[in-house]
Order: C-alpha cells, then sequence, then structure tokens
C-alpha cells in the first residue's frame, strides 16, 4: 500500500489550526508503506538532491503541521482519505527519550512517541 509523503512550505509560518484555511501543506510523491524514521529521512534526501534551483527542500512535518494535516482532511469532507488510517512520523522530537520522535494516527488524532526504528509511515 502506498502512502503520500508529506511536503511543507519551509518559509510559510507554522500553521494555525483555528485558521486552517491559511496552512501551507503540501503532500509530495508515493514512498510506499511503513518504514523506519531513518529510512523516510533517507528517502526524503534522495528527493531533495532532485531539486531544481528554487525549489523548495522536501522535510517531514512537524507534530502539529500533521495535526492540521489532519483537520484539513476532515474539513474537507475525506473521511476514508488514504492518509486517515495511518501513524505518520513528525520531525518533532519526544524530549523525553532519546531517539524517540512523535507519530500521528490520522484517523484518531492520537499523538504517541515511539523509537526511531519503530516502522511507522
Amino acid at each position: 500500500m502506498g502512502i503520500d509523503t508529506p511536503k511543507v512550505n519551509n518559509d510559510a509560518p507554522t500553521p494555525d489550526v483555528e485558521n486552517i484555511e491559511s496552512s501551507e501543506l503540501e503532500w509530495g510523491p508515493e514512498l510506499g508503506g511503513g518504514m523506519t524514521y531513518d529510512f523516510a529521512q533517507k528517502e526524503i534526501a534522495e528527493l531533495n538532491t532532485g531539486l531544481s534551483e528554487g525549489e523548495k527542500p522536501w522535510r517531514l512535518p512537524t507534530k502539529d503541521e500533521l495535526l492540521v494535516k489532519r483537520e484539513l482532511i476532515k474539513k474537507a469532507g475525506e473521511r476514508y482519505s488514504s492518509l486517515m488510517g495511518d501513524e505518520y512520523w513528525s520531525s518533532t522530537a519526544d524530549p523525553r527519550k532519546a531517539d524517540y520522535v512523535y507519530l500521528v494516527n490520522m484517523y484518531t488524532g492520537d499523538v504517541d512517541s515511539n523509537n526511531k526504528a519503530y516502522c511507522g509511515y
């Protein structure tokens, strides 16, 4: 099962959940199914090698940006979007645990942290 990889406009202000129409989130090419955090970062690095001059680099979204994307999907009525059933890696580190980052469950909105070796999306 393929997934869309999040891309965020790095020049945009942090998305505001109260004003989700102003969000600058973009979603990029399909990378495939579940993967570890490090593998996701490797795939993003490979995508960035083919950028043209002036193109924004790809990166993982923050935990808050993923939560905004979830709200955008819900607001658009895409209840059964392919993104809604999976957990996605964020770039937000869990300050309580070394080598842990936050994941967001796009269906429930639950936020959890897991070791980077976990096979999330």
